[in-house]
């Protein structure tokens, strides 16, 4: 949903109007993955209209599961096959899910909070309680980390972006940013 339905918050998921993109200097495109080529055209095309910058393309790669408290880190091909409990406060709940289960994993129990959600001790024990693994974003690790312990253990994803198109309009908006230095 680039365009974020056309209306800001709060009765949109846009921070500023459309319009702002005649200020870009790139426009990534992410998660591009998720839509068909004739969809992605159609997004540049309407990204066109605003401004004449470069258009990338990325996607979310996993790239990690770091196991806490410890801070092991162990490749993502690590969950094929097990059954795992989720949670996390983020805006697609969903999307987080999906890339566990699109790794293999088996996802037993999820549980979705409100994107930024504030954690207790108290929650961050009852979320991690039971007898499956515990899974959750690295967004989420960051609130909760401190908790971890021997008996309340977790495990958290990380996801890099990769630009998947547009990866020399970058490299040169760089060097012109670093050339300025």
């Amino acid at each position: 949903a680039p365009f974020g339905g056309g209306r800001l918050l709060p009765g949109g998921w846009l921070r500023e109007p459309v319009s702002a993109l005649s200020r870009a200097g790139l426009v990534v495109l992410t998660r591009s993955d998720q839509v068909d080529p004739a969809t992605r055209a159609s997004i540049r095309d309407r990204v066109s209209t605003w401004t004449d910058s470069p258009v990338l393309e990325a996607v979310h790669r996993p790239r990690a599961v770091v196991s806490m408290p410890e801070g092991d880190s162990s490749a993502p091909s690590m969950l094929r096959g097990e059954r795992v409990r989720a949670f996390c406060g983020i805006g697609r709940p969903s999307a987080f899910t999906s890339t566990l289960a699109s790794l293999g994993a088996i996802v037993v129990e999820t549980i979705d909070l409100p994107d930024h959600h504030d954690y207790s001790e108290e929650e961050f024990g009852r979320l991690v309680s039971g007898d499956l693994p515990v899974l959750t974003t690295e967004k989420d690790a960051v609130k909760v980390r401190q908790w971890a312990s021997p008996e309340r253990p977790f495990r958290y994803l990380t996801v890099g972006l990769e630009i998947i198109a547009g990866e020399g309009d970058l490299d040169a908006a760089l060097d012109r940013v670093l050339e300025g230095r």
